[in-house]
């Protein structure tokens, strides 16, 4: 195993371990490489018919999307912008579910065009988690991986967007959910916003 391939595995460890105790400890600082943008305020997509509603994922900034949250007359969809780009789903309908602290990697099945995030007549895997979708794509011929934090409300016609990340370190994981605080800290982001470290529950 190479150092590199040693290193990756020794960064998503160390996130998945903060993810079972909802934190990091202060001082470490092993998420250095994760890009975090907060939507605030969050953006709701509202579902009317005839007239799509959706929200462009820039995961580094540079102007153009890597993909977008669509909310259709007829469903939600997660797509993502060729080349290079994929999302990370199962057959051909749907986008995979990732709860906070799952791991999104090379391992993740891929899926190729629009992907379903919920419908009320098939399986409505978004609504009412708060959970992740999780994207796959290229830059500068390197590959990244990144979530989008998406809340679908149980009556399936509206999809809340609070965030995005991706890890900027090349072929390396990211666990969905984990951002950086200003103090290099990483925690995870729930519901609305992020948790925070409180000082009086640092005991």
């Amino acid at each position: 195993m190479s150092t590199h391939e040693t290193n990756n595995q020794q960064r998503l460890m160390v996130y998945l371990a903060a993810a079972g105790l909802g934190a990091f400890a202060y001082g470490q600082d092993v998420s250095a490489g994760i890009i975090y943008t907060p939507v605030q305020p969050a953006v709701t997509l509202v579902q009317y018919p005839g007239s799509p509603s959706a929200f462009n994922i820039d995961f580094d900034n540079d102007g153009t999307p890597e993909g977008a949250i669509i909310n259709s007359s007829v469903n939600m969809q997660a797509r993502f912008f060729p080349p290079g780009r994929t999302l990370a789903g199962s057959g051909s309908y749907y986008a995979t579910s990732f709860a906070p602290g799952a791991v999104i990697d090379a391992t993740a099945d891929t899926t190729g065009g629009a992907n379903l995030m919920t419908n009320p007549n098939y399986n409505a895997n978004f609504v009412g988690q708060g959970n992740y979708i999780g994207y796959r794509f290229e830059i500068d011929g390197n590959t990244h991986y990144g979530w989008v934090q998406v809340d679908v409300t149980d009556n399936l016609i509206n999809a809340i967007i609070t965030g995005y990340a991706y890890e900027s370190t090349p072929d390396t994981g990211i666990v969905a959910g984990a951002i950086p605080e200003p103090t290099s800290l990483a925690l995870l982001a729930a519901g609305a916003g992020a948790l925070g470290l409180r000082r009086g529950n640092a005991a």
